[in-house]
């Protein structure tokens, strides 16, 4: 981790290699990213998250303070996972124990995130099987902070299983 510059105000920080492995069972093989910020925003590019089987990656992730001189009370973020990101789901089986015998790996699509402080939008989701035999895609989901729960709306374009996909759920959710 190399810290390029740190003042009152701002943050250069470029994390080039940083990794663990939990007591819990939860593995980082690599995180990196470079990060500025100061009191207009942050600014996130090259970020990159390596699990023992699943590799996320953000092109870019930007988030404006509004002009307010309280970080994080009203803001805006724009991002999205860059192509070829994908999780196996045993990756974060420390966190959701059911996920222990999903190994094979999960292609995720997420090309845009807009959020602030009391909503977030999506405008496609998308996750599918290696050969498709698995997909879910989702448009328009709203994830609304408004009250003490929150709630989620969005459109479901595609669910779609084949004769495939149920060897394959039933295989990765540990039935025989």
């Amino acid at each position: 981790i190399s810290l390029k510059s740190l003042n009152k105000d701002s943050v250069n920080l470029h994390i080039k290699r940083f990794d663990f492995k939990e007591h819990s069972g939860f593995t980082l093989k690599g995180l990196e990213a470079h990060m500025t910020g100061n009191k207009r925003g942050i600014h996130l590019q090259d970020f990159k998250l390596n699990l023992p089987q699943s590799h996320l990656s953000l092109n870019e992730l930007k988030m404006d303070f509004q002009n307010d001189s309280i970080p994080f009370r009203n803001f805006i973020m724009n991002g999205g996972l860059a192509k070829g990101s994908h999780l196996t789901p045993s990756d974060i089986a420390s966190f959701i124990p059911a996920l222990s015998n999903f190994n094979s790996k999960l292609n995720l699509s997420i090309p845009q995130i807009n959020a602030s402080q009391r909503h977030a939008e999506v405008m496609s989701f998308k996750i599918s099987s290696p050969q498709q035999e698995v997909n879910l895609e989702m448009t328009d989901i709203g994830i609304y902070f408004t009250g003490e729960t929150p709630y989620v709306k969005a459109v479901l374009k595609n669910a779609s299983i084949n004769a495939n996909g149920f060897e394959f759920l039933l295989k990765n959710l540990g039935k025989e």
